[in-house]
């Protein structure tokens, strides 16, 4: 209803004519209808009134309605008309844009008017405006069209519209020709709309695209590299070019249409290629690799294989490129060229040599690998700057590598100089530095290229042998050894220095030749003959090992007698013997004097009931104290039978575990070996031993003699097996024991019954004992140990230890401690036998002192005689030949050349001498003070290992009483021995420091470490005979490592002063 009404449209005629046709209806209607049901003339007046009332007030409220309805249908009108005027403006300037300003020629023909209207590209390319056309009345088609023929097609054109586009050459205002396609539209009033394009630049670019497909064809014809289109879906080959047929033996033919697949090896290498290839193409839309291929032939070759997605312009993928290149030479050439740079790698290692670029105009320096190797640099740093790279070079080397480089770049000269390297890591290395300046086309350098060599091995040693030249020299000038030359077919003597007469006692104008020497040398004839006829059997043997005689009594000229050795060098193509000798005289005392101390030492063994013995593992020699055979019952055999039946003596069940331990113990590296085991006695009794000894060791480490205790334990471990027979008769043995006892608790270590014995040992009464626990008869410092031994032996029966205790009155005790599980008064409990082995521990460690001491005196003892006696020998032959060696114009040729070889043996005696004498006991202690002799000492040590030393000290001038700068020089020997040895470490820190009146020594490593306890800490023989060092200087020891952590030793020796030499002020 609302739709039907408001579809109707109010005019003020409509509304009259609607009033007349309602009033017509109403008039004609009413009165017929009052007139029909009344009559009465008066009543009928009365309802005409109303009914013209009623009338009146119907139809003023039609009006209003039709009138407020005619209102709102203008308003809605006014509405639709502004809207209208808008969207008619909207066209229009849409019109004035499409028409004014597209790039298009626009033509509006009007069939009627016969007139033509133009856009603003028309006007602009064609050359005529819409105001000439008018006003100069124009017909556009005959001007733009001239040739009829032309012009009737494009009215024909014109005349039937949407056929599509067509292309004429219309002419311009200027009579230019320009192809336009042009395409006609005709409207609703039959006007007919032209657009027109401009094909000229369109035809040109359309040429170029045919010439770049002619070149992007030859492109793809001449490529050298396979090049392949593919469908990425099906993998199908749609095109490839030459390339491809001639590097895979295909023609195009045969690979359009089939797939990939067939240039590949198999399916698998087909398929795992499409693998690689799926995730790269995905993320990146191109990928590359290099994969093995197959020809047609079936030959494999190595290819680089590049594939490129190809997408469309709505971005889909529509093609996929493959560029294959076939790099089998190239990868046999990398081959080559790899192995070449490892063998130049492998060389540079070997050689140490570096090399470098630097390049001027780039301000950009390379360095190779093993460059920073020599400057110690790290790579990730990079090359460092040339003003960085001079403080690497030590004073004037600094300058000098400075001026080189600066003549090379300014002068073009190659440079070639050693220098003295001050490495990043503060280590010192000598370098060969080679520069080579290259120059460009100018002349300028732009380049330098070089090496740099590490030459620090050779320049060491031409530094050390050139002190040690100068070292020989002087030595050879003082050199205290007698040297005799003689002829070996008449024994004729050629030369003898002073040193050979002084010695033998005899002036040289006697000792003419061999036989005037045996003559005077020997006067007892008997004598000479022998030692005549040995040594001449000795020299007539060839072999030089027996031309070494010892302990030779002679008789000098006054009848003195002395002890010489002597030493015969044949020089059989010379025809020469050249015979050395020493005066051994005095060692000969010394070595009946060390008879007399061995002597003193088996009085010592026999004032023991332990059994003492000493094995000599390089003579394989068992010395037995008289303990022995009171004990064991055997009578003593020599040294080399004790040493088999000592294996013989123990008992067969113990005998292969012994052996093994004791062969376990001596290549392990340890110092100490201790074992329990039962020994056959000689009336066919068992007897139980425990056996203790310490294994003293060479420079190398090789075990070279034990020396140790044997104690008859039988009684003991009686004692211990009666124990566990049952509680009474442990209870009777605990009671009436003569050794302390007691029974603990393990849970709280309360002691829970205690012996007369440990009473009366220990000095506490019963009574306070039961009040105690284990922790207050230790030290301190043990009772941490302690209590994790209780738990470690947890659930063994039975087992030893060794421990310090305290008693009431606060003295310590070394005590052996058997401790067994028993079971006393319903609980478990342990059961424990103590030993006090004080005593025997202070005997022992004063035998092993004296062992230490005498083994001092004698590398001293032997170190001063090769120093001073065959030393000095040597010395003095070296300058007695020196002083004949400006005579040697005078001799033969052949005796020049024999005079040589003996100055040169001559040389290589006195090096071993000085070698020999220096590890015996370093002369540098007594002529240049401790901190010289262990600055002596860590070169060694550097020389012979990798590991790097640090040596701090501030006592320069220290020194000490002889005694105690061996003993300091020994403990920094051992100890940094075992750190080369048995650390596995990289670098040993040495500090030597004088702190008020204490004398501080630190000596740490960053090695393996290990787990001691103090049992431990004071095991070994290298670990006792250092406390015992420490112990005569007065000082403390202590060791602080763990595993993984290193070790770190501390020795503190105060009041220093009383250890000065002759009480001098330190």
């Amino acid at each position: 209803m609302t739709n039907n009404e408001s579809s109707i449209s109010l005019s003020p005629i409509r509304i009259t004519l609607l009033y007349l046709i309602v009033a017509g209806l109403w008039i004609i209607t009413t009165d017929r209808l009052v007139h029909f049901f009344i009559s009465d003339p008066q009543y009928l007046s009365s309802i005409q009134t109303y009914k013209g009332w009623f009338y009146v007030a119907a139809t003023s409220l039609g009006l209003f309605y039709l009138l407020k309805k005619y209102k709102s249908q203008l308003r809605t009108n006014n509405i639709k008309l502004e809207n209208l005027l808008n969207e008619l403006q909207s066209k229009k300037e849409l019109k004035d844009v499409l028409f004014e300003r597209i790039p298009v020629f626009i033509t509006i023909y009007d069939p009627e008017l016969q007139s033509f209207e133009v856009n603003n590209e028309f006007q602009k390319v064609i050359g005529w405006s819409n105001e000439e056309i008018k006003e100069q009345d124009i017909d556009l088609l005959e001007v733009c069209y001239p040739d009829l023929e032309t012009r009737e097609e494009v009215v024909e054109f014109i005349n039937n519209p949407g056929i599509g586009w067509k292309e004429f050459t219309t002419v311009t205002k200027s009579g230019d020709e320009i192809p336009i396609s042009w395409t006609n539209i005709q409207l609703t009033d039959d006007t007919s709309v032209g657009i027109g394009v401009d094909m000229t630049e369109i035809k040109s670019q359309r040429t170029e695209i045919r010439e770049s497909r002619k070149l992007l064809k030859k492109i793809f014809e001449s490529l050298k590299s396979s090049l392949i289109v593919v469908d990425p879906e099906t993998r199908t080959i749609e095109d490839c070019n030459k390339a491809t047929e001639e590097i895979f033996g295909y023609q195009s033919s045969e690979l359009i249409g089939s797939s990939t697949q067939l240039l590949h090896v198999n399916e698998e290498s087909y398929k795992k290629f499409n693998e690689i290839g799926e995730q790269a193409l995905a993320e990146n839309g191109a990928f590359q690799t290099e994969f093995e291929m197959r020809k047609k032939d079936g030959s494999v070759f190595y290819s680089d294989h590049t594939v490129t997605l190809i997408r469309d312009e709505n971005g889909e993928i529509d093609k996929a490129i493959s560029v294959v290149r076939d790099i089998t030479e190239q990868r046999k050439y990398e081959k080559k060229l790899e192995k070449r740079q490892k063998r130049l790698l492998r060389s540079q290692e070997i050689g140490k040599i570096g090399d470098w670029e630097f390049d001027l105009e780039a301000d950009e320096i390379h360095w190779s690998e093993m460059l920073y190797n020599i400057y110690e640099r790290d790579p990730k740093l990079g090359p460092p700057r040339f003003e960085q790279l001079q403080t690497n070079y030590y004073g004037d080397d600094s300058e000098k590598h400075n001026r080189s480089v600066q003549k090379a770049i300014e002068d073009g000269e190659s440079y070639h100089i050693d220098l003295k390297l001050h490495t990043e890591k503060d280590n010192e290395k000598y370098i060969r530095a080679i520069g080579i300046p290259i120059s460009d086309k100018s002349g300028e350098t732009e380049k330098l290229l070089g090496v740099v060599q590490d030459i620090t091995d050779r320049k060491t040693t031409e530094i050390e042998l050139e002190r040690r030249n100068k070292f020989i020299e002087i030595t050879l000038e003082n050199l205290p050894i007698g040297v005799a030359v003689n002829t070996i077919d008449s024994g004729k003597v050629t030369f003898i220095n002073d040193k050979f007469s002084e010695i033998y006692g005899w002036p040289k104008e006697i000792l003419t030749d061999v036989d005037s020497f045996f003559e005077h040398v020997y006067p007892d004839e008997e004598n000479r003959s022998q030692v005549k006829e040995e040594v001449l059997t000795d020299m007539q043997s060839g072999d030089p090992s027996r031309m070494h005689w010892e302990n030779i009594p002679i008789t000098t000229q006054d009848g003195q007698q002395r002890v010489v050795n002597n030493r015969a060098i044949p020089l059989y193509d010379q025809n020469l013997t050249i015979s050395t000798v020493i005066d051994v005289s005095e060692q000969h005392q010394l070595k009946e004097e060390l008879q007399k101390e061995k002597q003193r030492f088996k009085l010592v063994a026999h004032t023991t009931s332990d059994i003492i013995w000493d094995l000599d593992f390089t003579t394989e020699e068992l010395w037995w104290s008289e303990g022995f055979e009171e004990i064991v019952g055997y009578e003593p055999q020599s040294p080399k039978e004790n040493y088999q039946q000592w294996i013989e003596y123990i008992h067969p069940d113990d005998k292969q575990e012994i052996t093994e331990s004791s062969e376990k113990i001596l290549n392990s590296g340890a110092q100490k070996w201790e074992e329990e085991y039962r020994i056959i006695k000689a009336d066919g009794s068992i007897a139980h031993m425990i056996d203790r000894a310490i294994i003293i060791r060479d420079d190398d480490g090789e075990a070279i003699r034990m020396v140790g205790t044997m104690n008859d334990i039988t009684d003991k471990k009686e004692a211990q097996k009666k124990l566990r027979e049952s509680e009474e008769k442990y209870r009777h043995i605990f009671k009436d024991n003569p050794e302390p006892m007691w029974i603990y608790n393990p849970d709280t270590l309360e002691f829970i019954e205690v012996n007369q014995a440990a009473v009366e040992h220990y000095g506490y009464t019963e009574e306070e004992f039961l009040g105690m626990t284990l922790a207050d008869i230790r030290p301190p410092k043990d009772i941490e140990a302690m209590k994790q031994a209780v738990q470690q032996y947890q659930g063994q029966n039975s087992y030893s230890e060794e421990w310090v205790h305290l008693k009431k009155d606060g003295s310590k005790i070394n005590v052996e401690l058997s401790i067994s599980n028993v079971k006393y008064k319903g609980n478990n409990f342990r059961l424990v036998l103590v030993n006090d082995v004080t005593e025997q521990k202070r005997v022992q460690e004063k035998m092993i002192q004296s062992v230490i001491e005498g083994e001092n005196r004698e590398r001293k003892r032997i170190a001063h005689e090769l120093h001073d006696g065959l030393g000095q020998y040597l010395v003095a032959a070296n300058m007695n030949f020196e002083s004949v060696k400006n005579n040697l114009g005078q001799l033969e040729h052949k005796r020049q050349n024999q005079f040589k070889m003996g100055m040169s043996l001559l040389k290589n005696a006195l090096s071993e001498t000085r070698s020999i004498s220096y590890n015996l006991m370093p002369k540098a202690i007594a002529d240049f003070g401790l901190a010289t002799a262990l600055k002596n000492m860590v070169q060694d040590f550097r020389k012979s290992t990798d590991i790097e030393f640090q040596f701090d000290y501030n006592c320069d001038e220290l020194r000490l009483k002889d005694q105690a700068e061996i003993n300091i020089y020994r403990i920094f020997q051992e100890i940094t021995s075992n750190s080369v040895r048995h650390a596995e470490c990289t670098k040993i820190t040495m500090k030597l420091q004088l702190k008020e009146d204490s004398l501080n020594i630190v000596i740490s490593d960053n090695g393996i470490g290990a787990e001691l306890n103090d049992q431990q800490k004071g095991s070994g023989l290298g670990l006792r005979g250092i406390k015992m060092r420490v112990s005569n200087l007065g000082g403390s020891l202590s060791i602080d490592t763990k595993p993984g952590k290193g070790m770190k030793t501390v020795i503190k020796i105060p009041n220093i002063q009383r250890l000065a030499t002759n009480g001098e002020e330190i």
